[in-house]
């Protein structure tokens, strides 16, 4: 697994602290839009729909099984984690590129 040789924990833990505020914060704005409460503002009305992205794959694939007293919040961590790995093995990917050293999956 060659484009896990270059990963960066400390950019990891940023883009699951950067990503998870950003789950948390569309969480909420979903909530009050579900409600009713959130009011006209165009960019709360994106954050609320952008919750849709947030909590995919998870609780697309398990929804039958979540919305039956399921771990919630236990998807939307994993959803967290997965999308700051998937980032970091992008921008190592990109690092790559940029430094004309083709990545291979193999190496």
């Amino acid at each position: 697994m060659g484009f896990l040789k270059h990963f960066n924990v400390i950019r990891f833990v940023c883009l699951l602290l950067l990503i998870g505020g950003l789950t948390f914060f569309s969480f909420l704005t979903y909530f009050g839009k579900d409600e009713g409460t959130l009011g006209n503002n165009l960019f709360l009305n994106f954050m609320a729909d952008i919750f849709y992205v947030f909590r995919f794959p998870t609780h697309v694939l398990f929804w039958n099984y979540i919305i039956n007293g399921g771990p919630y919040f236990f998807g939307l961590i994993i959803n967290i984690i997965f999308y700051a790995f998937l980032t970091e093995v992008l921008i190592n990917i990109i690092m790559k590129f940029k430094q004309n050293i083709h990545p291979t999956i193999l190496n």
